[in-house]
């Protein structure tokens, strides 16, 4: 990031080519970052970033980036180059208010979460506006979604609430052809004991913040139906089948834990209590 006289460039890398090399004598191969892409390097509105909520690819190795502060979506050619927004700030058909995060359908399609509109928005692949689905959203912050074989949006929700301030979640789906909606909790990390340093909450909504290097869950929707989940404590993750909790696979790994100077997490925590719910 390179700070400037009125705002912060960021210099985003797009597309990143992974080379896998193998080391010589060793069973694991080392794996090479190789950048074949740059946007972001020429001082101009439509290549500065500060806050970058998504990255799809258009027909003709377009790519699309949904940047959160100006609310747009930009469209570039395959070598980075600014074509035009195909989205913009507003309430109408194609406009976005608060969108964060996007997500791409195997066909193509492009769906974009706006709370403050209450809907998911979908563009063709080409970048033209398609249609939307009016649908409550009470959430925020980066969309961890993704379109799964049966083109339905898993949407992870905050379902409840703990005493301890812990948000419970769940998955929403969505089905993108005639919009019904079935709703089947998250199969790991929803037991409430993850404790948070500070909650929050207003007419809009709530938000939790978990104590720096504390335990927590990790999960990761898969397309194919499946949960990826983890504990911020241990080398262990399991695949879970969603809306079943069936454990199908298991990866551990026994690694002694780094330490954590405490002047470290004092610092954390302390940014941490400093923060303020949005409005």
């Amino acid at each position: 990031m390179r700070i400037g006289p009125v705002r912060p460039t960021v210099l985003f890398a797009i597309v990143v080519g992974l080379t896998v090399v193998p080391r010589p004598g060793r069973a694991q191969a080392q794996w090479t970052l190789i950048e074949e892409l740059r946007i972001g390097a020429a001082e101009t509105d439509a290549t500065t970033f500060t806050d970058v909520r998504g990255v799809a690819i258009g027909t003709n190795g377009q790519i699309f980036v949904l940047e959160y502060r100006t609310q747009e979506i930009r469209a570039f050619d395959a070598r980075g180059k600014f074509l035009k927004n195909i989205a913009r700030r507003g309430g109408g058909p194609g406009e976005i208010a608060t969108a964060s995060g996007l997500v791409q359908a195997p066909d193509g399609t492009i769906w974009v979460t706006d709370r403050a509109n209450s809907r998911f928005s979908a563009f063709r692949a080409d970048g033209a506006f398609l249609r939307h689905h009016i649908i409550p959203i009470n959430s925020e912050g980066f969309w961890g979604a993704v379109i799964d074989s049966k083109n339905r949006i898993n949407d992870p929700i905050i379902t409840s609430v703990t005493r301890s301030g812990v948000g419970l979640q769940a998955v929403r789906r969505v089905s993108l052809g005639d919009a019904k909606i079935d709703t089947v909790p998250f199969p790991c990390g929803n037991d409430g004991k993850v404790t948070t340093a500070w909650a929050g909450k207003n007419k809009n909504g709530g938000r939790f913040v978990r104590v720096p290097f504390s335990a927590g869950p990790v999960r990761l929707l898969d397309p194919r139906g499946f949960v990826w989940c983890a504990m911020g404590d241990k080398y262990r993750i399991v695949k879970t089948q969603l809306g079943r909790a069936d454990t199908l696979a298991v990866i551990e790994r026994t690694v002694p834990a780094v330490p954590v100077l405490l002047a470290e997490r004092e610092d954390d925590v302390e940014y941490v209590v400093r923060a303020r719910i949005r409005t």
